[in-house]
């Protein structure tokens, strides 16, 4: 059964080897017979935004943590994804990956006939930066 597991939806062997795997099959027996698995939809949902929470808030600590001795670099770019007009603003610090600081939907502003040129990219990033700031007084207090 977890062979089949396995190969229909292309995961490791090596899960059966797993501790964690172990203990949900574990507690799985300790259950009744009226559990019900959450939905795939509440399950992404919740788990997707909890690892991005968690994931952001441990990039925007490690850009801030060597900021004054490094400064921090920022840049972004647009693009067009499935006719939506968007932007994304990032940061980065030396000897760090770049972080996403912010993603802009700029359907509004390219409606209007505008572009998106640098003066758009510079305002949005200035804002970012602003809340980089904001935030990082946050962290020191």
């Amino acid at each position: 059964m977890i062979n089949h597991l396995c190969v229909t939806h292309a995961i490791l062997f090596s899960l059966s080897e797993s501790l964690l795997f172990k203990n949900v099959f574990i507690h799985a027996h300790n259950t009744n017979n009226t559990y019900k698995p959450p939905s795939w939809y509440k399950m992404s949902r919740d788990l997707l935004k909890a690892n991005y929470v968690a994931y952001k808030c441990d990039q925007l600590k490690k850009l801030l943590m060597n900021s004054d001795t490094f400064g921090i670099g920022t840049f972004g770019d647009g693009a067009t994804v499935v006719k939506v007009s968007m932007m994304s603003i990032l940061a980065c610090l030396a000897g760090s990956p770049s972080c996403v600081l912010d993603v802009v939907d700029c359907t509004d502003h390219v409606m209007e006939g505008n572009k998106k040129d640098a003066f758009l990219i510079t305002s949005r990033c200035c804002l970012a930066c602003n809340r980089l700031i904001q935030r990082r007084i946050c962290l020191v207090m």
